[in-house]
């Protein structure tokens, strides 16, 4: 779209924003992340009408920013953080095989705060002990190990893990297909 969306209006936008990057082929996108303030959502920005705000570069998102009055942490001067690929986390989720774990943590974060920017577009599964025991092994370093023991994450546990990566999958081919895209 070649026109500015209704700027954002955040519950704080002298918070910084932060650049995120994510690749899903055939893209790569920079969206506009803000971490919860409290007990506050993560938030990623949206237009007026609820649509995600995304960019074909990060400078772009800077320069919304800049517009916008938010606030938007310098990473870095070169702006060349590594970007969020999502296709190995797709493609475990559909066949399994070896992946890093924090890929997969990322993903799950990403789809969680994607579902509370976009309340209406496909749901995440519904938390569970399932999920939550999932969840906590990631911070345990050893949830894909087969000979992780307590730590590795069990059949239900797996199952769970890509439902909710399909299910966050689901939700940002929803969320671009009706993306405002700078």
């Amino acid at each position: 779209m070649s026109h500015d969306p209704d700027p954002v209006s955040p519950a704080n936008p002298a918070a910084e924003h932060y650049a995120y990057r994510v690749r899903r082929t055939p893209a790569e996108l920079t969206l506009i992340w803000r971490g919860g303030e409290g007990d506050g959502p993560d938030e990623f920005a949206v237009d007026g009408s609820g649509r995600l705000l995304t960019f074909r570069e990060t400078a772009a998102a800077r320069k919304y920013c800049e517009r916008a009055g938010l606030a938007l942490a310098h990473e870095d001067e070169s702006e060349d953080t590594a970007a969020l690929d999502l296709d190995p986390a797709a493609e475990w989720a559909a066949h399994g095989g070896p992946v890093a774990e924090g890929l997969l943590l990322d993903a799950w974060n990403l789809f969680t705060d994607l579902a509370q920017a976009l309340p209406d577009g496909p749901p995440l599964p519904p938390r569970d002990p399932v999920q939550d025991s999932a969840y906590e092994k990631f911070f345990g370093l050893a949830a894909l190990d087969p000979d992780g023991g307590d730590g590795a994450w069990d059949q239900r546990e797996t199952e769970s893990v890509r439902e909710v990566l399909n299910a966050g999958l689901r939700l940002w081919e929803t969320a671009l297909a009706d993306a405002v895209i700078q």
